[in-house]
């Protein structure tokens, strides 16, 4: 585990899902072929305990490009994905 973010400052990216279900997560990545560029991060908090987050794999460098992108999501991701621009503090990435 790493404090450290893993991915590139200052870009925002789009989490089309997340869960405490590994393979959910693995089933997502490997089921959706309307979304082929994904990566699953995971990571844990105190508040969440172990998560798997879905994210789009290229970052967006500012938040109304990502919500596009959210917008031009298939259903039902569009209904639950989200802008991401940071974890919170105590947050490690696994």
């Amino acid at each position: 585990p790493s404090e450290s973010n893993p991915l590139p400052e200052g870009k925002y990216w789009v989490q089309i899902a997340v869960t405490n279900n590994l393979k959910a997560a693995y089933k997502l990545l490997t089921e959706s072929p309307n979304f082929p560029r994904l990566f699953l991060l995971p990571y844990w908090n105190k508040q969440d305990g172990v998560i798997f987050s879905v994210l789009l794999k290229d970052g967006f460098a500012d938040e109304a490009s990502a919500l596009s992108a959210i917008k031009g999501s298939p259903p039902p991701f569009g209904a639950s994905a989200r802008v991401i621009n940071g974890w919170g503090e105590g947050t490690l990435f696994l």
